[in-house]
């Protein structure tokens, strides 16, 4: 085992197909199987896929927002976005501070439910409701929960 920095490059190896997984516990480096390694960040996949997902929904609004709101919600979910991407990296590299990505995207998400309710019209209210019950709350306490996850991993 050989000790490195949290800085580490976690890239596969291509001549020995192992992966470099930094353990920030002790500080440890150990090569896994490269397949073993890939499986267990279903997170970081997930982060990535709401990332595209948002960034699809900001250029909608783009074209469709009503003009007196469309920068400040195309501003909004490209910031969103930003830290999905930030968390799947993170995230797909074992790195701890994915715990403080994942709360800071939990705090968007029910800022982005709030906003979306507070602001609905009523014929729009229904759906803003659905939604937030649905897609931003669930999101938001997963986000939670990952974090607080992976913060306990890394201080044990």
């Amino acid at each position: 085992m050989t000790h490195r920095s949290a800085h580490a490059r976690l890239d596969g190896d291509s001549t020995t197909g192992t992966v470099i997984h930094f353990d920030p516990r002790d500080g440890e480096t150990a090569a896994q199987p490269a397949g073993r390694a890939g499986r267990r960040r279903p997170a970081a996949a997930f982060f990535a896929v709401s990332a595209v997902v948002v960034a699809g929904w900001a250029v909608l609004l783009g074209l469709y927002a009503d003009p007196g709101v469309r920068l400040m919600w195309i501003g909004f979910d490209v910031l969103e976005a930003s830290v999905m991407a930030l968390a799947a990296r993170l995230a797909a590299r074992s790195d701890p501070r994915a715990s403080l990505a994942a709360a800071g995207l939990a705090v968007f998400m029910l800022t982005d439910l709030w906003i979306d309710v507070a602001t609905a019209t009523p014929d729009y209210l229904p759906t803003a409701v659905l939604m937030a019950l649905t897609v931003e709350l669930p999101y938001a306490l997963g986000c939670v929960v990952y974090a607080l996850r992976v913060f306990g991993r890394a201080r044990a």
